[in-house]
C-alpha cells in the first residue's frame, strides 16, 4: 500500500475540512510575522538550526510560506506527498535529525490553536479547525520523518555496503599475494638445494674440505630459515597471523653466511666488524621482541 492509500484511509480529509484548512491558510498569512518570531528564535536556541540563521530571511521564509500553500490550500495528491517526502530528503542531506521537523510542527500546531481559539468563537467550529489542522500536521509528521529516516539509512547502508566490499577485495587480495610468496619461496627452497649440493661437492672435488663445509653450512642455514619462512607463510594463510621474529632470523642467518664465507676470502676487518656488529643488534632486537611478546 503507498502513500496515498495511507492517507485516504487514515488521513482522509473531507471537503468540509478542506475549506476550513483554507481558512486556517488565511490566518497563517493574517500572523506570518509570529510564525517567523518564534522560528528564528528556535533557531537561535537550537545547536542544530543555528547554521541555517543567516539564510532565515529569504530561504527559509520562502520554504515556509511554500509549505504553507500546499500544506493548507492544495491538492492533497501524490505531487504533494512527493513534497513532503522531498522535505524529509532534504532534511537527511543537511543532517538534520527527525526532531527537528517534530518540533517545527509542534510550532506550528501551538500557534495555531491559540490563534484558531480566538479567531472561532462557536466551540464546534473551533473544535473541527483543530481536528483538521491535527490530520494534517501529523500526516506531515509521519512522511517527513519516515524519509528522513529512510534516507539516512540507505546513505549508511551504501558507505557500509562500499566498505565491506574494499575490505573483502583487500581480503582477497592479500591472500592471493601470500600464495604467491609460498610459490616464490618454494621455488627459492628448490634453487638453494641445488647451491647446497653443488657447495657440499666442492669438499670432494676441489680438495678444499673447510671451505666447502663453511659453504655448505652456511647454504644448510639459509636453506633452513626458508623452510621456516614457508611455514609463516602457510600459517599466514590459515591463520591470518605473522610473526615477526621469523624475518629478523632470517636476516640474522644470511649475515651468519656472509661472515662465514668471508672467513676464506681477503681479510677485511672494517668488513667483519659491521657484519659481526649489524648480527648483534639483530639477535638483540630479536630478544627483545621475544621478551615483549611473552
Amino acid at each position: 500500500m503507498n502513500e496515498l492509500q495511507d492517507f485516504k484511509r487514515f488521513y482522509d480529509i473531507s471537503e468540509e475540512e478542506k475549506q476550513l484548512l483554507k481558512i486556517v491558510h488565511k490566518i497563517i498569512y493574517e500572523n506570518i510575522d509570529l510564525f517567523y518570531k518564534e522560528f528564528k528564535k528556535f533557531f537561535e536556541e537550537d545547536d542544530e538550526t543555528k547554521k541555517f540563521l543567516k539564510n532565515f530571511e529569504t530561504n527559509f521564509k520562502k520554504n515556509f510560506l511554500k509549505w504553507v500553500d500546499k500544506t493548507f490550500a492544495g491538492d492533497y495528491d501524490s505531487q504533494y506527498i512527493n513534497f513532503l517526502k522531498k522535505i524529509g530528503h532534504t532534511h537527511a542531506k543537511e543532517g538534520l535529525r527527525p526532531r527537528i521537523f517534530t518540533v517545527s510542527l509542534g510550532i506550528v500546531r501551538r500557534i495555531l490553536t491559540e490563534i484558531i481559539r480566538n479567531y472561532f468563537e462557536n466551540v464546534d467550529d473551533r473544535v473541527k479547525v483543530i481536528n483538521a489542522v491535527n490530520k494534517i500536521l501529523d500526516f506531515n509528521l509521519e512522511v517527513v520523518n519516515a524519509e528522513t529516516r529512510e534516507t539516512e539509512l540507505e546513505e549508511k547502508f551504501f558507505t557500509y555496503k562500499v566498505e565491506s566490499k574494499l575490505i573483502k577485495f583487500t581480503e582477497n587480495f592479500s591472500h592471493i599475494i601470500n600464495l604467491f610468496l609460498v610459490i616464490c619461496l618454494v621455488l627459492l627452497s628448490l634453487s638453494l638445494m641445488y647451491f647446497f649440493i653443488h657447495d657440499f661437492s666442492k669438499i670432494f672435488y676441489t680438495g678444499h674440505v673447510e671451505k666447502g663445509l663453511i659453504s655448505a653450512l652456511g647454504t644448510m642455514l639459509v636453506l633452513w630459515m626458508m623452510i621456516e619462512l614457508i611455514e609463516v607463510e602457510v600459517r599466514n594463510l590459515k591463520e591470518h597471523k605473522i610473526d615477526t621474529k621469523i624475518f629478523i632470523s632470517v636476516v640474522i642467518i644470511a649475515f651468519i653466511r656472509k661472515i662465514l664465507i668471508i672467513t676464506f676470502e681477503k681479510y677485511d676487518l672494517h668488513k667483519e666488524i659491521f657484519l659481526v656488529g649489524t648480527v648483534l643488534i639483530l639477535a638483540i632486537v630479536y630478544f627483545l621482541i621475544s621478551k615483549s611478546e611473552k
